[in-house]
């Protein structure tokens, strides 16, 4: 009895938006973990312990390339987190001005395919993340270089493990409670974030919400498809592109 094939997932619009919509509620999820009252989000309508409090994005916002711009009321601040292999890993944070101490903390994680990327793309994410009552943190981690540089793995997780840590141990000085900490990563940030998830950081900090949007989990999938890059599309350009260059040179 043959096996029926795996069905992908719909419109990359429905998936947007739903990953997105996914993403951002688990992350603001984290403030139901806390004894303290949840803060301020568009949309959002509180509730107490026994009711469900539900999470919304503003009007128009659907993936990154709908956020807004971070808003005027939110200082940014940039630092580094560690110095390795001679390059200073930078973290990039944002907090609204009335931040007290209390406010949650959340690390981003930014996604580009493990070999490009950088913290700055989370920028809407932060501001948007600072303006609803959080303390954002958006970390930068050791890529993957192309022409023999050589993969990431694992100085990639090593260096979000400790920017993690380094959120924990930091997070009071911009007005974040470092015991209220997520987690929110996108694509391959996503992937690191469940790695987070699952494995810590080996150290003090304690994750209470981690939220991937877009995760590549199952990396043994992708090879299929990158046979097909890598064998099967060479094969047809030369089936299409050879005859005609025959072709050509009969006419000749």
């Amino acid at each position: 009895m043959s096996t029926p094939p795996t069905t992908r997932p719909g419109t990359t619009g429905a998936r947007r938006a739903l990953a997105v919509a996914a993403a951002v509620t688990a992350v603001l999820a984290a403030v139901l973990l806390t004894a303290g009252p949840a803060p301020a989000v568009p949309g959002a309508v509180a509730g107490g312990a026994d009711t469900t409090t539900v999470t919304t994005l503003p009007p128009g916002v659907d993936g990154d390339d709908t956020l807004p711009p971070v808003p005027a009321n939110v200082t940014q601040t940039t630092a580094t987190y560690r110095t390795t292999d001679g390059r200073d890993m930078g973290v990039r944070i944002f907090r609204s001005p009335d931040a007290d101490g209390d406010d949650p903390a959340v690390v981003l994680i930014h996604g580009g395919g493990w070999f490009s990327g950088s913290a700055e793309t989370m920028d809407p994410w932060g501001g948007l993340l600072a303006d609803a009552g959080w303390v954002a943190f958006s970390i930068d981690y050791r890529l993957a270089t192309q022409g023999g540089g050589g993969p990431s793995w694992p100085q990639a997780f090593e260096d979000v493990q400790a920017g993690v840590e380094w959120v924990h141990a930091n997070a009071g000085r911009f007005g974040g409670d470092p015991t209220r900490l997520a987690v929110f990563g996108e694509s391959a940030g996503a992937h690191l974030t469940v790695l987070l998830a699952e494995q810590g950081t080996g150290g003090q900090a304690r994750i209470r919400v981690a939220s991937a949007w877009s995760a590549p989990l199952d990396l043994a999938a992708l090879v299929p498809d990158l046979a097909y890059f890598v064998l099967f599309l060479p094969m047809v350009l030369v089936l299409v592109f050879l005859p005609q260059g025959l072709f050509g040179r009969v006419q000749m």
